[in-house]
């Protein structure tokens, strides 16, 4: 009836499961190799082959929150059944794409959160600007949406659902901008106002671009797609970056930019939790620097004397030796703490945090006084979190922290109160406003703006829509 309706010059394809996950009697790829004929012979003109699936625990076991390519293999063995075209989806990027087709797997491939991400890709592929395509994170953001009947946002793309409210446009007055921070929220507003012809300067008081991305991206090869575009971009504009400086009043004073737009950060807060000082503690900031070897106070505790003189001798090099596949790889190898980790904090972080250091031998319990990763998006966070548990990660939540002991970390929940054994005990934190800067500056230029985490948490996403926004009311 289709066919008749649209005329044999109009395509007509079909979206078919080529298996259902968790269901019993669920749909198999032998069902589908059946259907696939059938339809052909009904005049489909190609075949999108997907997959859906019942509740695996909390959540449904469908083609989001899986692997790369997770699903070609169903759409390589449909293909095998017929000669029309075979549609094959399920975060695929261009180049790995293009991989597939040359295999003959599949004949086209279908882009879903990528192309929110950025809706030019494919013509900035076909360009030769491979580049310059604002990569998906796959944090989920945007699907789950969809749970609360509620408009669609990308976390790296701010003007999706949004374009006409945030076309980047030409500055009516070109001027003089200052940019404090180079997180997330500090490169978009530079990246922004650069593109809208404004003369921009990126101030950070650390040796590398990034601010809590960078960190962001140990856990997560997403997030460093994300933050190496970033990168790329502020160089391509041209941005005059400036790091290891600190911004001071003083600064403004030399400078005198027409513009501020402040996104230096938050500021890290830990609970006042009874054994924090003692020497197998660390904050989230300790591990930070551990991790990027800046291991000064805090976060030296735990080295050896040999381990902090090879820190030292090396420290000149330490910007240029350590990227972040780089500690991914040296972590693997060598990381000062000890088997029995307890994380206390299930936030995002947290939760990273503890997949990252379980993938390293680690023995690891979680923390949390209230609901775990909260921050994260529905269909991630539920994936994520049995993920975790998968792996041997025990997450416990609705907790009232007690002290940590040399057994270990005490906690009290409805069934009463319990020591989990600990060598190394992480205290994640949280985030606080960090405005002093913002407010002793905003007199002295009268176009003062923040972005970020400074003002309140605001993650990747609202650190990104805060910069492109603060960028355009420039």
């Amino acid at each position: 009836a289709v066919r008749e309706k649209v005329g044999r010059d109009y395509p007509v394809w079909c979206r078919i499961d080529g298996r259902e996950f968790e269901i019993e009697d669920g749909i198999t790829i032998e069902d589908s190799k059946q259907l696939a004929p059938l339809l052909e012979a009904a005049g489909i003109d190609a075949l999108h082959v997907s997959a859906y699936g019942g509740f695996r625990r909390s959540f449904y076991h469908g083609p989001i929150c899986q692997p790369e390519a997770h699903l070609v293999g169903l759409a390589a063995e449909i293909k095998k059944t017929v000669k029309i075209p075979v549609i094959a989806v399920g975060r695929i990027d261009a180049e790995l794409g293009d991989r597939l087709i040359r295999e003959c797997r599949a004949d086209f491939i279908a882009m879903a959160r990528a192309i929110l991400a950025d809706p030019e890709y494919p013509n900035k592929v076909a360009a030769g600007r491979q580049d310059d395509v604002r990569p998906c994170i796959q944090c989920y953001n945007c699907a789950t949406q969809a749970f609360w009947n509620a408009p669609v946002f990308c976390t790296v793309n701010p003007a999706a659902g949004k374009e006409a409210e945030m076309r980047i446009t030409p500055a009516r007055q070109p001027k003089k901008v200052m940019v404090i921070g180079s997180g997330p929220g500090g490169m978009e507003a530079a990246i922004v106002a650069a593109r809208r012809g404004h003369r921009v300067a990126l101030y950070d008081k650390g040796v590398r671009l990034g601010g809590a991305l960078v960190f962001a991206s140990m856990a997560s090869e997403t997030n460093e797609a994300f933050l190496y575009y970033l990168i790329r971009q502020v160089k391509k504009l041209g941005i005059e970056v400036h790091l290891g400086v600190e911004v001071t009043p003083k600064l403004i004073d030399e400078v005198k930019p027409d513009a501020v737009i402040v996104a230096n950060g938050g500021i890290l807060t830990s609970p006042d939790i009874p054994g924090k000082n003692r020497p197998n503690v660390l904050t989230g900031s300790d591990f930070r620097k551990m991790l990027a070897n800046n291991l000064k106070g805090e976060g030296a505790r735990l080295l050896t004397w040999w381990q902090k003189i090879a820190v030292r001798i090396g420290s000149p090099l330490l910007p240029y030796l350590v990227t972040i596949p780089n500690i991914r790889k040296i972590s693997r190898l060598w990381l000062p703490i000890g088997k029995r980790v307890v994380i206390v904090g299930g936030d995002i972080a947290g939760v990273e945090l503890a997949e990252f250091v379980t993938e390293r031998g680690r023995q690891v319990t979680v923390l949390e006084e209230k609901d775990l990763a909260a921050e994260m998006s529905i269909a991630r966070r539920w994936n994520y979190l049995q993920h975790l548990r998968e792996m041997g990660v025990t997450l416990i939540k609705g907790v009232r922290y007690g002290e940590i002991t040399d057994d270990g970390v005490s906690y009290t929940t409805k069934k009463g109160t319990t020591v989990v054994p600990a060598d190394t005990v992480v205290i994640t934190g949280g985030i606080a406003a960090n405005t002093a800067l913002y407010d002793e500056i905003k007199a002295k230029v009268p176009e003062t703006l923040v972005a970020g985490d400074c003002r309140e948490l605001r993650l990747i996403h609202g650190s990104v829509e805060d910069g492109y926004r603060a960028a355009l009311a420039i």
